[in-house]
């Protein structure tokens, strides 16, 4: 797909007060926990939770941006400002979101850059909180971040530390930090922060080509838009959570599963995922479950149960989701190395010789699950 999103987008609020007054008063209470959240406590560190690696390429996907429809975010066709029978909320005259997906939309900063052609093409999971994702345009990408405003100081110091301070640019309203990367050689790297509300955004743009002028450009070029146009330009991989239980049924098809596998968690959750991260949640997990066995059974001397999550674990490198991710990022590449100490001398020399159960709790994220 190659259509582009509406450029006339315009700041709107999703819900104004006389809507909210209209609605009978048995459902405001409904409305209200669909698109209010109260804000938790900004984390003690600046340090973000590392996402599952994903390799930077010029690569264009180009996956369209439509204000008609997208399949990836659900949308129905309805009429009004209203509630439906099931707790989900209508926004403009042509669609309704889950109230699951609008209470991350609602809450997060809602840009898009409005200039050259640039689309949405990735959206990691994010929730009201943080998240992530990616802009393309031709050869140019542009990944935006934005995280708990409290993290904001912290993050501007860790640039300024490693990149050279460039003069600030205003970005929808507000002046950012802007930064270019000491030591990147022929590779320009360029990275932005700013703050809005109660979140800390950053936008970063590298490459060969990439110049400070168009950096700068796309900077300026940030615009917010409404829930309906921020929801509309989610690319195709974007997995709501209404599909979220077949998506994870489906990735776990041709996995090995060990006895007692709980897949029930893996449908949980009410943020937005992207495709990719996702199949790193599933796949992880049934690798974990795997180590996990391994590392018991060689501890307990069960021969049986360490050779059968072993030969699970060697036929990683036939599991269609970490093929399919393969393609885009390096994950897949992380896990087959576990998957290899296992079968191998139990270490992970990307872990730096640690024993692949330790190695695993960072590097395939074992300890949060």
């Amino acid at each position: 797909m190659s259509r582009r999103i509406d450029r006339r987008v315009r700041d709107a609020a999703p819900i104004r007060d006389e809507d909210v007054r209209s609605l009978p008063l048995d459902s405001e209470g409904e409305l209200l926990n669909a698109i209010v959240e109260e804000s938790r406590d900004a984390p003690d560190g600046f340090e973000a939770e590392a996402a599952p690696a994903r390799r930077r390429s010029t690569r264009t996907r180009r996956i369209g941006m439509t204000l008609a429809a997208t399949a990836a975010v659900g949308v129905f066709a309805l009429v009004g400002v209203q509630l439906t029978s099931d707790g989900d909320l209508q926004t403009g005259p042509d669609r309704v979101w889950a109230s699951s997906v609008l209470k991350v939309a609602d809450a997060v900063p809602r840009l898009t850059i409005d200039a050259n052609g640039w689309t949405v093409t990735r959206a990691d999971e994010f929730h009201v909180d943080d998240g992530e994702m990616t802009f393309e345009s031709g050869d140019l990408r542009a990944d935006l971040t934005w995280r708990a405003a409290a993290t904001h100081a912290d993050y501007v110091a860790d640039r300024a530390h490693s990149a050279d301070r460039l003069p600030t640019v205003e970005v929808a309203g507000a002046q950012a930090d802007v930064f270019k990367y000491k030591g990147t050689g022929a590779y320009n790297d360029f990275t932005a922060l700013w703050k809005s509300g109660r979140y800390s955004l950053e936008l970063r743009m590298g490459g060969e080509q990439v110049t400070q002028e168009q950096f700068v450009a796309a900077l300026r070029a940030l615009r917010p838009v409404s829930v309906d146009q921020w929801l509309s330009a989610m690319p195709s991989s974007v997995v709501k959570p209404a599909d979220r239980a077949n998506e994870v049924k489906q990735m776990l098809a041709g996995l090995p599963l060990p006895d007692g596998f709980d897949a029930g968690k893996l449908t949980e959750g009410d943020g937005v995922n992207d495709r990719y991260q996702l199949g790193a949640q599933v796949s992880g997990a049934v690798a974990c479950a795997w180590i996990d066995q391994w590392a018991t059974a060689r501890d307990d001397g069960d021969a049986a149960a360490e050779r059968a999550a072993a030969e699970a674990l060697a036929s990683s490198r036939r599991w269609p989701i970490l093929n399919e991710m393969n393609a885009e990022g390096d994950y897949p590449e992380v896990l087959w190395d576990h998957a290899d100490a296992v079968n191998g001398n139990g270490k992970v020399m990307g872990g730096k010789g640690a024993p692949v159960e330790v190695a695993a709790a960072e590097g395939l994220g074992c300890d949060q699950l």
